[in-house]
């Protein structure tokens, strides 16, 4: 880590010392690709660490990542690149989490059969149960509306 962090420093100084800074374009998704391909961006403990493995992939992302850090405004493709950078991140973190939780989901047989209304079936009632245990996990707030709607919020 520390590495890194110095290695994304004397970038960052070199690009400031030759006067302006290159100009990041906007990320596309083979550099994403292979970002996310990186074994060392696997092994970033968190989103600072990661965004110093991209700076080292690409050094015309060392001035935004510097912002970033520092808490500046983003614009632009500064903005645009860090937004794209965090879901890609999000990605390595999340993936696998989101996929069980969807198995979990759609294994629930809630297909309406027989006369058995849908606020009343074990299935939905099971869902509902599966939905409010993943909300609270989360911290998110969670309401059950006459087992008819589940609502999550932020």
């Amino acid at each position: 880590m520390k590495n890194t962090l110095a290695t994304l420093t004397l970038v960052l100084a070199s690009t400031c010392a030759w006067g302006q800074p290159a100009l990041a374009a906007t990320l596309k998704k083979p550099f994403i690709d292979q970002l996310m391909a990186n074994p060392q961006a696997h092994r970033a403990p968190d989103f600072p660490a990661f965004l110093a493995v991209a700076a080292l992939a690409d050094p015309s992302l060392a001035p935004a990542v510097a912002a970033y850090q520092s808490q500046r405004a983003l614009a632009g493709d500064d903005l645009t690149n860090i937004a794209r950078l965090l879901g890609a991140y999000g990605r390595l973190r999340n993936q696998q989490p989101v996929i069980d939780a969807l198995e979990k989901m759609v294994a629930l047989p809630t297909v309406r059969t027989g006369n058995v209304p849908q606020h009343e079936s074990p299935a939905i009632l099971e869902f509902g149960r599966l939905v409010e245990t993943m909300a609270r996990d989360f911290g998110l707030g969670y309401r059950n509306v006459d087992n008819r709607i589940f609502e999550v919020t932020l």
